[in-house]
């Protein structure tokens, strides 16, 4: 999930696992962000991407509430509201070197920061 801010902001992945898959999940993360900071994204990843998104905005159209949320949030952090037309525009126009680029940025090793609940001391993360 993510949060957006006018100048900041942060990308969360979220896992739930066993004690015993801890391991194993961060090495399939450390890889996936790997992949993707230094492939980008594949056309299907793109496209279901994009399809996802539409339809995210499409349904929070039908709740006056979604609808003064993203109203609110536009204003607050982009001092401008778009049109739905605008907001489906903008997102075909996400190009591959768009999203290699904003990987890039976004996944920086300084930036990533481990957060654990539950019964696993330090020593046993493979970190």
């Amino acid at each position: 999930y993510h949060s957006l801010y006018k100048d900041s902001g942060n990308l969360a992945i979220y896992v739930g696992t066993r004690l015993a898959n801890v391991n194993e999940v961060l090495s399939i993360i450390r890889n996936e962000i790997s992949n993707i900071r230094e492939n980008g994204a594949t056309r299907d990843e793109l496209d279901r991407a994009r399809e996802h998104l539409k339809g995210q905005m499409v349904l929070g159209l039908e709740s006056t509430r979604n609808r003064m949320t993203r109203l609110g949030r536009s204003e607050m952090t982009q001092e401008e509201i778009l049109s739905v037309n605008q907001l489906v525009d903008r997102i075909n126009a996400v190009t591959f070197e768009d999203i290699k680029k904003l990987a890039a940025n976004i996944f920086q090793q300084d930036r990533q920061i481990l957060t654990v609940i539950g019964s696993i001391e330090e020593k046993d993360l493979v970190l």
